[in-house]
């Protein structure tokens, strides 16, 4: 498995525009996840994951998660891409929630269906997690 991050700070107008990608691939070159931050406005941040979210996968979700949550104080999680979401996911998106609220920031998911959506409801995550429409 290999992980290659690409980061972005505008050139333009405005200073305060961040991005970020991490996409990690097999050893035969097929991604297994791509995810992706960037900057909505002062206050915002989003992340895209697009991909498997798995035990091999969801340290880097996370850890993108806590990079966006350094630079933003409300971080929204896009799940709209991810194909599948396991216990690991769950582990990652808990431990950004718990670190947002011992600073006072937030984590908001969206796009959450289908397997993501019955994974957080049966660990009981959904009522935990705040969820964009």
């Amino acid at each position: 498995m290999v992980a290659e991050r690409y980061a972005y700070q505008s050139s333009g107008d405005r200073d305060d525009e961040l991005s970020d990608a991490v996409t990690v691939t097999d050893s035969d070159g097929v991604m297994l996840l791509r995810v992706s931050w960037c900057t909505e406005s002062a206050e915002r941040a989003r992340v895209v994951v697009e991909g498997d979210i798995d035990r091999d996968t969801a340290a880097v979700v996370g850890a993108v998660i806590l990079d966006a949550l350094a630079h933003r104080p409300v971080v929204c999680c896009d799940f709209r891409l991810t194909s599948y979401f396991g216990s690991a996911a769950v582990e990652a998106l808990a431990r950004a929630h718990l670190a947002a609220g011992e600073s006072g920031r937030t984590v908001l998911l969206t796009g959450i269906a289908g397997l993501a959506e019955r994974v957080l409801r049966v660990t009981g995550m959904l009522e935990v997690l705040a969820v964009e429409q």
